[in-house]
């Protein structure tokens, strides 16, 4: 007798809710059974949620439920097929997947990299689609860090197409990680996940307890270092005709643009003297690096693209071409 397998939706009934594959995530990592409250608090779904949920996979057959008092108690059912072939590998590969993304992180950086510190909505567990990859690389002087830089910029395009992630890289020398002052480097200590080298609290870092971050002028390099990744991984998925990876980096590209500006405006009240500073030639660093987040938030790469082929374009760009048009300059 022959299966109709287009009626049986096992994968819309196991995965169907974001709510039904948290669950299963956390009752593969339990050896004991839990109610439904214990679940709520555990994944942070609230208790309606979890129960709505559940029903669907109790019928299923891939969670056991049984009376416990006034309450139930859930469990997965290993000994179901349905886990043992379906749900339970997935996780697995879920899990390589996220090991895939480390191994590759520190093949690109390590050595010579002093540490190498995974941080950010990655690291925390909360990231979604779209999120960049955020990597704290210590190097023993700016040498070392143009070097994991330029190999930033080469990487970027490739490590997308395999993560369909932007890569995020920000170097520092063991004197500015240990001299501290930027947010990024007290996120990397306080929260991130040491991938290579020495974890942030042994090189001495010093935590930013400010809720609100305070940038200062050099902070500008890092942020234009960032943006020219973005800028880079963009021109590459234009060549291949990948639009939704230009336009995810378009996004970031500006947004570290803007930061970059922002970071150069420090003390300037009028928009005008913005302006003169970055057209002077004399200005110093400071002024050319105004420049250089003018000439990317200008976007002309990305704007281009938007304009020629915006039959093309899902809707991903559409968040791509509203932050060239906020930032771009009236």
């Amino acid at each position: 007798m022959s299966v109709n397998l287009s009626d049986t939706r096992i994968l819309e009934d196991v995965f169907g809710t974001k709510a039904r594959v948290t669950l299963l995530r956390r009752l593969s990592r339990e050896s004991q059974t839990l109610t439904a409250r214990q679940l709520a608090q555990l994944t942070g779904l609230n208790h309606r949620t979890v129960v709505e949920a559940l029903d669907p996979l109790t019928h299923l057959g891939v969670v056991e439920k049984r009376h416990a008092g006034p309450s139930y108690l859930y469990s997965l059912a290993r000994e179901s097929l349905i886990a043992q072939r379906i749900i339970l590998p997935a996780l697995e590969a879920e899990s390589r997947f996220s090991s895939a993304l480390r191994d590759e992180i520190i093949a690109l950086f390590a050595p010579p990299a002093i540490s190498i510190v995974l941080f950010g909505s990655l690291a925390r567990g909360e990231e979604k689609h779209g999120s960049d990859v955020d990597v704290l690389v210590v190097m023993a002087d700016g040498e070392g860090c143009a070097k994991i830089e330029e190999r930033a910029l080469e990487a970027g395009h490739s490590f997308y197409k395999r993560f369909r992630r932007p890569l995020s890289v920000h170097c520092v020398t063991l004197s500015d990680a240990r001299r501290g002052g930027k947010a990024f480097l007290s996120e990397a200590k306080g929260e991130g996940e040491t991938l290579f080298g020495k974890p942030p609290a042994e090189l001495g870092m010093t935590m930013f307890e400010r809720k609100t971050r305070e940038v200062s002028k050099r902070d500008a390099h890092a942020y234009i270092s960032k943006a020219e990744q973005f800028l880079r991984t963009m021109e590459k998925a234009a060549e291949a005709g990948d639009w939704d990876a230009v336009g995810l980096n378009a996004v970031h590209s500006v947004i570290s643009a803007a930061d970059a500006l922002t970071a150069c405006r420090i003390g300037e009240e009028e928009r005008h003297r913005i302006r003169a500073a970055t057209s002077d030639p004399e200005g110093g660093g400071r002024h050319r690096r105004a420049g250089q987040a003018v000439r990317i938030l200008g976007a002309r790469e990305s704007a281009g693209i938007l304009r020629l082929t915006p039959g093309r374009l899902n809707c991903s760009l559409g968040g791509a071409w509203g932050a060239v048009e906020v930032c771009q300059w009236p």
